[in-house]
């Protein structure tokens, strides 16, 4: 099953792996900093009565503009990242700066108002580098208000060894590997390289980012694919398997061309337009390809195979929209995108109701139902602590909202009215617990360090709303195995991986608000030669497929236990005497996931009947 990443600035574009102090994410110990002093914050005059002949004095305001200091680290090791870039961008005027030997970078904006991140880059390490004015990063400045103590994690552009086969296992040599979804596309500022070719033996080694997708081709038989996944970039290594032989003549490449408009039939210039895949687990929010609109809202996409492609088109302003199962080379595709509900929020400490800042908006659209990602997120750095969308699906919508050494907020429903009026919100964050950690070998004993160690919500409070296995906190383990998480809900799932290990799945550890007392050793398996891919999360088994209110098997993974007594076509009812009714999608995957050894008892409808079957939860490939 594919893990959401809830953690702040996780870029959908996957051109980068950054964060502003909001992934949620612990390193291993780093020099601290110097402190920094306190933001300038000069409160309003009070309303005092003015006595006849006594003139009234405003004290001083600080007028200097608003700024922006932080620093660029190592998204692996929190290390600082001397002379880093970052540009920033306000409408058409964009202002760069580049971070001291200490990755400490200071901007100050040439004019108050709302500023993207525009891009990040430092030799070495993958950029971030949106769509140019998509960038989900946004500071606000104004006279001031000065905000510091912000972080820019850049992922290391690692190189990961690849090996490409044939459905028979064989290796390919000769063949092409490209990148895609991550920064290929001619709407970014930044490109990744991304063109490889097999050796003799069928490997080759590629520096590609995590949630990218590899794609394979040669000369007679159908592409392959492999997402590079965490546990690829943990391991280092990556499979691909080519696809069959070509039993007729060469597939040949087409384009997508087509234009998007708004409600108006009006063209809507600057839409970002992205491609990808339908069929199979290809496409699952990461594009293949990608174009930005001209001025008559036209866009063109070249080069794709013709399969069915689904197109998504978003612009400021408006809903995203999309387009599915449109095949290269047909007629143009006219997308039309409804005008985006308008929301304001405010962001605030549940005690004190001090202004929160920074932090990340997660928005759902009730209309998708149960889905891995937000629709919308946007992360703010703004003193205030307040928030405008304008992106909205007008109805319904859940707000779910992080920040750092913060518990998510509990889901907020939302009517976003239609344009032009505008919804209004306030969300409040409660402090997150702490969860301290060992993680080793389950063989030897030793420490394990530099382990990937994430933390997954598993509140009932957002099992409607959110899968359980939703990232909300990351960090990677110290040289002695140990690991910190901060801000986390009630109760989470850790999962480790390290390179050389199978994946580990814990079960559901309490986390006391505000308590640092909370500590959990996890051991993982050494993989054995032969061993392909990692361990899955410990469970059943079952592939289950949401339909409609139900819940039905659909299949099985590899390595499923084989006296489960489930067939496909079975209808969940009841998980461990609790209606499926209830638990929704989100909340019957996290009822059967459970201890290795243990047993979840189901109650299926097979039939015209109902059966009740007990299952092992045992650990698969």
């Amino acid at each position: 099953m594919k893990r959401a990443r809830l953690a702040a600035l996780a870029v959908p574009a996957l051109v980068a792996l950054l964060a502003i102090a909001l992934l949620l994410r612990e390193s291993p110990p780093a020099p601290a900093p110097p402190p920094a002093e306190p933001a300038v914050e000069v409160p309003p005059s009070p309303a005092l009565p003015v006595r006849p002949g006594v003139q009234r004095f405003e004290p001083l305001r600080d007028l200097t503009p608003g700024t922006f200091e932080g620093r660029v680290l190592s998204a692996a090791t929190a290390a600082p990242i001397p002379g880093a870039e970052l540009t920033f961008s306000r409408g058409g005027v964009a202002a760069s700066v580049q971070a001291g030997p200490d990755g400490v970078f200071h901007f100050q904006p040439p004019a108050a108002g709302r500023w993207l991140l525009a891009t990040a880059s430092a030799p070495g390490h993958f950029p971030f580098a949106p769509e140019w004015g998509f960038s989900p990063v946004q500071l606000d400045a104004a006279p001031g208000k000065h905000v510091r103590g912000l972080e820019v994690f850049l992922a290391p552009a690692t190189e990961i060894d690849g090996l490409l086969v044939d459905e028979d296992g064989a290796p390919v040599p000769g063949a092409e590997v490209l990148l895609r979804g991550a920064g290929g596309g001619k709407a970014v500022l930044i490109t990744i390289p991304g063109r490889w070719v097999t050796d003799a033996r069928g490997t080759f080694r590629a520096a590609a980012p995590q949630n990218s997708v590899l794609e394979a081709r040669k000369q007679g038989y159908y592409p392959g694919h492999a997402r590079v996944d965490l546990h690829a970039v943990v391991d280092g290594r990556i499979r691909i398997t080519l696809g069959a032989a070509w039993a007729g003549p060469e597939p040949q490449k087409a384009a997508l061309a087509g234009q998007v408009v708004g409600p108006d039939g009006q063209p809507i210039p600057g839409a970002l337009v992205e491609a990808g895949r339908t069929h199979g687990w290809a496409y699952a929010g990461t594009p293949v390809a990608q174009a930005l609109t001209d001025a008559d809202g036209r866009f063109r996409i070249d080069e794709l195979d013709r399969s069915p492609h689904l197109l998504r088109a978003r612009a400021e302003g408006y809903q995203p929209g999309e387009v599915g199962r449109v095949i290269p080379g047909g007629p143009e595709v006219k997308m039309t995108l409804a005008g985006g509900g308008r929301l304001r929020g405010c962001v605030r400490d549940a005690t004190t109701a001090a202004p929160v800042a920074p932090y990340t908006v997660n928005a759902f659209f009730s209309s998708n139902g149960w889905r891995d990602d937000p629709d919308v997120q946007l992360s703010v750095a703004d003193p205030s602590g307040c928030f405008t969308m304008n992106e909205l699906e007008v109805g319904e919508s859940m707000l779910v909202v992080l920040a750092p050494g913060r518990a998510p907020s509990d889901p907020v429903r939302v009517n976003v009215p239609p344009p032009p009026a505008s919804g209004e919100v306030e969300v409040t964050l409660a402090a997150g617990g702490t969860l301290r950690g060992l993680v080793r070998d389950e063989v030897t004993g030793a420490p394990l360090a530099s382990a990937h160690v994430a933390a997954e919500a598993v509140p009932v409070e957002l099992i409607d709303v959110i899968p359980p296995n939703t990232v909300i906190g990351e960090t990677t383990t110290a040289l002695d195995g140990t690991f910190t998480l901060r801000g986390l809900p009630a109760q989470v799932r850790v999962v480790v991986n390290a390179a050389g290990h199978h994946t580990s799945s814990s079960r559901v550890v309490p986390v006391a608000p505000g308590d640092e007392s909370g500590s959990i050793t996890v051991d993982l398996r050494p993989q054995q030669e032969g061993d392909v891919g990692p361990v899955q999360p410990v469970g059943i088994g079952a592939v289950l497929q949401p339909q409609g209110d139900e819940i039905v098997v659909g299949g099985f993974r590899p390595g499923a236990p084989a006296a489960s007594g489930l067939v496909p076509g079975d209808q969940l009812l009841e998980i461990d005497g609790r209606p499926v009714s209830q638990l929704g999608p989100g909340g019957a995957v996290e009822a059967i996931r459970g201890p290795e050894g243990t047993s979840v008892f189901l109650l299926v409808r097979r039939g015209n009947g109902t059966v009740d079957v007990e299952v092992p939860r045992r650990r698969m490939r």
